[in-house]
């Protein structure tokens, strides 16, 4: 009995908890309360509509059903399937009605990137609002882009908490293009009181972590650390949509550094980065403020291999647009490379610079070792809306001959120094289009080139008439000097002229070749000395065999025609016969 009786007062006093609990419910209150906390999240006014239920179990709470949010002309500017509030017992009980949290459902709405202020003034709105507590479950956000551009996030969930400690924390999970991303953020919006910060994001094939302090400055600049793994490069831009960074790398490439961030820079020291088995370090600058934006600063890498098992790039290069429009950065950065190796070339103590500023383009390789002399190269040119109009200069000297006719699979090359002059210019409107638009002069310079059998070139006692003295027992020449005068035109070459002297023949040659497929199509000829018997102190005459050279470097095929003799001086044309006429009355002799 006494057990029933207590059942029952404890009943009764529960009963009459949750009358008074209801009572002290005051939905309006709430809602005032609401929309106050989200309409200085969101910088306008904002109204709360929909259908709202108190609910005691298992906790004290309100559910708004159909939810609207509304500016003061009446726009919906988001809406959500049904947001829960947490109320707090003990106010409750005391007859005041405070929220423990948000919790939306199905929400979705518009973020415009315009509306945003710079990032000095969101930090500081930041830092003003009050705090909330919003979680969020299948939601969709509409993004709009500066340029109108509208990107769509799908299947939101995270949490969105700032408390009075001075610190915003976010998680979010959801979709976007088709990917799977992530997101948690811990910003110090008060760095007296909390100044420690977090960035990790992930994305279809890279990740980024970041994390440091932020300061008290004026600029409350932000410093720490910095992590870039982007495991495929290669799915990443192409998830990111940006054209210009497509396909660009292809190799996983990592990047470690230390952060300094403020309002209008931010910079990368210690820069550590790794793409595929090629390291390197240095510094970056990133400026961001309300000029042009900039990047600049250094990588100086140990070995970047080009031919290696895995292609350190893809094609997205040749895609570069040089539209000075799409091109809205400066940029000025140093790369030095140790060795860089591609499947043909070993260039040692590589040194180069790109600038862009204004429009206007400077690319220098200063200096870079090949075979062990200095090659150097220059493109400097302006950038406009069709592109660019480029200058090119480059030029090398004292190569060996014999690994430059290697690279051009040119064989039976022993010795010797080539050296190489070039002039031109370019008019392109994508980087890769630069190479076969070149106009310009090429110079080729051969001294002391000893050529064996293995070359057309090598035995010219084949192409000696029989008047020459008999062939000698080597089959090896020796070209005292090679001069070639070449017009470039995209892959077309125009060979206006190529002289070859060794001690006893030239050749003088013209014609035309291919740079894509190395076919040549020649002709002229070979001058040979005439070693025939002259009468003492008489002029040497000179033997031409006309030439024609047709096939590729790799295998040319020479065919001579029938000499031609070329007397030193012109043979002087014998005087007619005078007639001999006897005088008048002589008699005539019989």
């Amino acid at each position: 009995m006494r057990r029933a009786l207590l059942a029952l007062i404890v009943l009764a006093g529960a009963i009459a908890a949750a009358l008074f609990v209801r009572g002290a419910v005051a939905p309006e209150v709430v809602r005032e309360r609401i929309e106050a906390t989200l309409s200085a999240w969101a910088g306008t006014p904002l109204r709360l509509g929909g259908t709202v239920e108190t609910h005691l179990l298992p906790t004290p709470g309100l559910r708004w059903s159909r939810v609207t949010l509304t500016d003061p002309s009446g726009t919906i500017l988001a809406d959500a399937d049904a947001i829960d509030v947490g109320l707090a017992v003990l106010p409750l009980l005391k007859g005041r009605s405070e929220m423990t949290g948000l919790a939306a459902h199905g929400a979705s709405g518009r973020l415009r990137l315009a509306d945003l202020p710079a990032a000095t003034a969101l930090l500081a709105r930041l830092a003003a609002l009050p705090p909330i507590d919003l979680r969020f479950d299948g939601a969709g956000l509409a993004v709009e882009a500066r340029d109108g551009a509208v990107e769509r996030l799908d299947r939101l969930e995270g949490r969105l908490t700032r408390g009075d400690g001075g610190r915003l924390d976010l998680t979010l999970a959801g979709r976007l293009r088709g990917e799977t991303i992530g997101l948690s953020l811990t910003l110090p919006t008060d760095p007296a009181t909390s100044p420690r910060w977090r960035l990790a994001a992930t994305g279809p094939g890279a990740e980024i972590e970041a994390g440091g302090t932020r300061g008290v400055d004026a600029e409350h600049r932000f410093g720490g650390t910095v992590s870039i793994d982007a495991t495929d490069p290669a799915r990443f831009a192409a998830w990111t949509g940006i054209g210009s960074i497509a396909d660009l790398i292809r190799a996983p490439l990592r990047l470690d550094a230390t952060l300094t961030a403020g309002a209008a820079t931010t910079t990368l020291t210690d820069l550590r980065l790794s793409l595929a088995d090629a390291a390197a370090t240095g510094s970056l600058v990133i400026s961001h403020g309300d000029g042009e934006p900039a990047l600049s600063g250094t990588l100086a890498f140990d070995t970047l291999d080009f031919a290696g098992p895995t292609p350190l790039f893809g094609e997205g290069w040749k895609r570069i647009s040089l539209d000075r429009r799409r091109l809205p950065v400066a940029l000025d950065l140093r790369l030095s490379a140790k060795r860089l190796k591609t499947a043909h070339l070993d260039v040692a103590k590589l040194a180069a610079s790109l600038n862009l500023a204004d429009g206007r383009l400077n690319a220098e390789i200063g200096e870079a070792g090949l075979w062990g002399r200095t090659v150097s190269a220059v493109v400097v040119g302006d950038l406009d809306d069709a592109g660019l109009s480029g200058r090119l200069r480059a030029g090398a000297k004292d190569l060996p001959a014999t690994e430059f006719g290697t690279l051009f699979a040119i064989e039976g090359i022993e010795a010797g120094t080539v050296g190489i002059g070039f002039e031109g210019e370019t008019v392109c409107a994508r980087l890769g289009d630069c190479v076969d638009a070149i106009a310009g002069r090429l110079r080729l310079s051969a001294r002391a080139l000893t050529v064996t059998g293995a070359s057309p070139f090598g035995d010219v006692t084949r192409f000696h008439p029989i008047v020459v003295a008999p062939k000698a027992a080597a089959r090896k020449a020796v070209w005292s000097q090679a001069e070639a005068d070449i017009r470039l035109q995209g892959r077309d070459a125009r060979i206006e002229s190529l002289e070859m002297t060794s001690t006893d023949a030239r050749f003088a040659l013209r014609g035309v070749g291919d740079l894509s497929t190395g076919g040549v199509d020649l002709s002229g000829h070979a001058f040979f000395r005439n070693l025939r018997a002259t009468a003492p102190g008489g002029p040497a005459e000179e033997i031409r065999i006309p030439l024609s050279v047709r096939g590729t470097l790799r295998k040319l095929e020479v065919t001579p025609a029938m000499p031609e003799a070329i007397p030193a001086d012109p043979i002087a044309v014998p005087l007619a016969p005078i007639p001999i006429v006897p005088p008048i009355g002589a008699p005539a002799q019989r």
